[in-house]
């Protein structure tokens, strides 16, 4: 409240009895003062900023999606406040396939295994298994999944040998290759079996 009434006193003479140019000098470096970049510290002083950040700490690895809807936020809301959280450290995000997934800044983010399929990949793997010739669209309604979401990882399974895409009229259907180690489940120790012996 003081640097506003200081702000006013300053800047009062100067609408008065300056020039345009001349008021402008003296206002800016009260701007200045007023504007100041938030610290670091007051980052989650913000309450819909502090809910993300516990809601991340709580829940490490949610993507952007789950955890708007978890906290009832607009998109532009909860875009805004991932990246100041990201910017000033206290989160950090990862990649995985189209969309980003979020974790407290002091966790270790697992990175993408490359032989490996993403979660959301082995779930369109194993939606194709069991309904062999399904096609792009009819996949998207069982695993509710955008169109634009089911080709992009269709077109990586299939750039990777996992599946084949084969036309049937105006649509293609959807197979899995029928030998697909990717897809063999891990031990619980967390070893890989070599090909032949699991």
């Amino acid at each position: 409240m003081c640097k506003l009434a200081l702000a006013v006193l300053l800047c009062l003479p100067a609408l008065l009895f300056a020039s345009a140019p001349a008021s402008l000098l003296l206002v800016s470096p009260v701007l200045l003062v007023l504007f100041s970049r938030i610290r670091p510290e007051e980052v989650l002083d913000n309450y819909t900023r502090g809910q993300i950040h516990g809601y991340i700490a709580a829940n490490p690895g949610e993507r952007q999606s789950t955890i708007r809807e978890a906290l009832g936020l607009n998109n532009g809301t909860a875009v805004y406040h991932l990246q100041r959280l990201e910017s000033e450290q206290l989160i950090k995000s990862a990649t995985d396939g189209p969309s980003r997934r979020y974790y407290p800044a002091g966790i270790n983010v697992p990175g993408p295994e490359p032989d490996r399929p993403s979660e959301v990949q082995r779930l369109v793997l194993s939606a194709i298994m069991g309904a062999p010739g399904i096609s792009q669209r009819e996949l998207g309604s069982l695993l509710d999944l955008s169109p634009a979401t089911v080709n992009y990882h269709v077109e990586r399974l299939e750039a990777r040998g996992l599946l084949r895409r084969e036309r049937a009229g105006m649509r293609y259907r959807l197979f899995v290759n029928l030998f697909t180690p990717d897809l063999r489940p891990e031990p619980a120790d967390g070893r890989r079996t070599a090909p032949g012996n699991g």
